[in-house]
């Protein structure tokens, strides 16, 4: 059951990217924001594992990846979803920003949590 939401997510962000009229900073903003929430996805895992502890999602969404997933995916969606209003009202500076900001924020948390509870494949000390 959760494979098929998170399959259901996945295929609704995919038809939001294929239909979108999007500057190439935007496109490259929305997937690079996808990337970094899956990183998150990943390291906050890695990171329950060592023995770490959420501190802003809680533990029915954060101990467990495909709902995690889901939730990531459901916000790049929401993200493309106000660029495009955005855009539509004549903001496409705010838009560009937006798109960046989101990214920048999902990359901060994710490498945080592989740096402050280190990971040993990736050489990252404790």
């Amino acid at each position: 059951m959760r494979t098929a939401i998170a399959a259901a997510v996945v295929l609704l962000v995919a038809s939001t990217f294929a239909h979108a009229q999007f500057d190439r900073s935007e496109r490259v903003g929305l997937k690079v924001d996808l990337a970094a929430r899956h990183l998150d996805v990943v390291s906050t895992r890695l990171m329950l594992d060592r023995g770490g502890h959420e501190f802003f999602l809680p533990d029915w969404l954060s101990h467990h990846p495909s709902v995690m997933s889901a939730y990531g995916s459901s916000v790049v969606a929401i993200d493309r979803l106000i660029v495009q209003k955005l855009n539509a009202h004549g903001h496409r500076r705010l838009a560009q920003t937006w798109v960046w900001i989101d990214a920048g924020q999902d990359a901060f948390w994710a490498t945080r949590n592989l740096w402050v509870h280190g990971h040993p494949a990736l050489g990252l000390p404790k």
